[in-house]
């Protein structure tokens, strides 16, 4: 992806529009949420090195995980098989990006286990894992890897 190649400064990555854009197209279905997942998932991976260094973006991409953990739940609660017959790709790009932001937070993952946030992070991987979908579930085996 083309983000990776940037100079930009993480103030500036986290004051742009992209990334609430790109969570809410993903929220949202559609023809751009594919490319959107694809964003999100490049700008958790060029936060990995650093987070600490990422701090503002890791807010910014922390505060859209609700909104997205709503829409994974509300496909889900029509019953899993019903969901994966109709949604599959939606859900596979919800957990894709649940799944890179728990492997870039991994150093918060093992300091901060009792935290809502990151046990919220935990609980979709966790949901993610018990779906009867060989493409999904191979998207998590890096993280518990």
């Amino acid at each position: 992806s083309w983000i990776k190649y940037t100079n930009l400064q993480a103030s500036d990555i986290a004051q742009n529009p992209l990334i609430p854009e790109c969570f809410k197209h993903v929220v949202d279905g559609g023809e751009l949420s594919e490319t959107a997942t694809d964003i999100i998932v490049e700008v958790l991976r060029m936060c990995a090195p650093d987070i600490n260094i990422y701090q503002p973006v890791i807010h910014v991409i922390m505060s859209q995980l609700g909104s997205l953990r709503s829409k994974f739940e509300a496909l889900l609660s029509r019953g899993v098989e019903a969901a994966l017959e109709s949604e599959e790709e939606r859900i596979l790009q919800i957990c894709r990006i649940y799944v890179e932001v728990g492997e870039c937070l991994v150093p918060l993952v093992m300091t901060q286990c009792a935290d809502a946030q990151i046990v919220s992070i935990l609980e979709v991987i966790l949901r993610c894992t018990d779906l009867p979908s060989e493409e999904i579930s191979s998207i998590r085996l890096e993280f518990w890897h």
